[in-house]
């Protein structure tokens, strides 16, 4: 009887450590995404691979819906540039692009009704489409601000050259938005790093 206790006791405890491990290392992963988070706020000043400096501030969109920071020396398409740019599909709504139009980062602001839920189904669906067509490098889901937030990379096809493309897709009051950043192929060694932090640099309003 003596031993039946002590083995219970044994396994009970085993249990308890392995909970609290299991906790522990919730908590670490939490305050390493924090230290992330708010090094990304802190952040306004980048180099691109070659170390090109890059100085960000942020813009809002939709009255302060959220927030992406973006490189100050892109400037935002004119309506016949976006046209050009995006002839075989429907243009952005807003697309902020470097001199040379070889680096842009799109924002779709949509009416299309899309539930925070959905978000993690219709990225998988995304992923199978473009798969079908191009060559899918990475994608996932990750929580943020209460935000459901699905991201894509892949390289799609241009007439002229291959593009990179980093893409993310969330629900904000029950809509669907879309930021993507994107690149020439040749310049996706230089730029990944800048437009992974342009990405991940989404914060929403606090109203």
């Amino acid at each position: 009887m003596k031993k039946v206790i002590f083995m219970s006791i044994i396994i009970l405890a085993i249990a308890i450590v392995a909970t609290l491990l299991v906790v522990q290392n919730h908590f670490n992963k939490k305050a390493e995404e924090l230290k992330k988070e708010e090094e990304i706020l802190n952040t306004f000043d980048l180099t691109t691979k070659s170390g090109k400096a890059i100085e960000l501030g942020y813009m809002n969109f939709e009255n302060g819906e959220f927030y992406l920071k973006l490189p100050k020396e892109f400037k935002l398409m004119d309506a016949k540039t976006l046209k050009k740019k995006y002839v075989n599909e429907n243009p952005p709504t807003f697309a902020y692009t470097n001199e040379e139009t070889t680096v842009n980062v799109a924002i779709s602001i949509t009416n299309t009704q899309m539930s925070n839920e959905a978000i993690g189904t219709f990225l998988e669906s995304m992923k199978a489409q473009l798969g079908a067509q191009y060559e899918v490098l990475e994608s996932g889901t990750k929580e943020k601000e209460g935000h459901t937030i699905g991201q894509i990379q892949f390289i799609s096809k241009a007439p002229d050259t291959d593009i990179y493309n980093h893409m993310m897709i969330f629900s904000c009051n029950e809509k669907f938005r879309v930021v993507s950043f994107n690149c020439t192929k040749e310049l996706q060694e230089e730029w990944q790093e800048v437009g992974a932090f342009i990405i991940n640099s989404l914060i929403f309003s606090q109203d």
